[in-house]
């Protein structure tokens, strides 16, 4: 982090008070991790993500916002299926995600990031209706609710990269 640059501490009084926009927590957001990463030596990786320029860059920042508010609003990155699986996923882990649109935040996130980290969350979208398909003959957002989280456990309690059955 450069000298010149200072950490701002939220106040939660005036944060309250005003509320803050999304913009606003984003950039704080962003900022509390990249000063975190700095001070595990390694400063260049928070400015380095691609995601970092467009955070800096207010005209971007009302751009995405405009994008992601919009009516006709439509996934960059996301194809619809993946779209629709995410929205389920982000609503059974995190409930209050469908309506926050989360979905539309993500997608704009994934939109910016490197080839690579895309190809991970694709994969793991993917694993998440494959996981499905093989238990229940359906994609994840087709489940039922018991569904989901028999699903949901199995990939948070399974050794990564395997499913339950592969464990033994």
């Amino acid at each position: 982090m450069e000298k010149d640059q200072k950490l701002q501490v939220l106040n939660k009084k005036e944060a309250s008070r005003r509320g803050l926009s999304r913009r606003e927590m984003v950039q704080r957001l962003v900022s509390g991790v990249g000063a975190g990463i700095a001070g595990l030596g390694s400063p260049l990786v928070a400015a380095s993500h691609p995601i970092h320029r467009h955070l800096a860059d207010d005209s971007t920042l009302s751009k995405a916002d405009a994008k992601v508010a919009a009516a006709d609003w439509a996934p960059e990155f996301l194809d619809a299926h993946q779209n629709e699986t995410l929205i389920v996923l982000a609503e059974r882990i995190v409930p209050g995600s469908t309506r926050a649109q989360v979905n539309r935040f993500i997608d704009l996130l994934v939109s910016v990031d490197t080839a690579e980290s895309q190809q991970k969350f694709i994969n793991a979208l993917s694993s998440m209706d494959g996981e499905s398909l093989s238990r229940f003959g359906h994609p994840f957002k087709a489940l039922a609710e018991a569904q989901q989280n028999e699903v949901l456990t199995t990939a948070s309690t399974a050794e990564r990269g395997k499913s339950e059955e592969e464990k033994d």
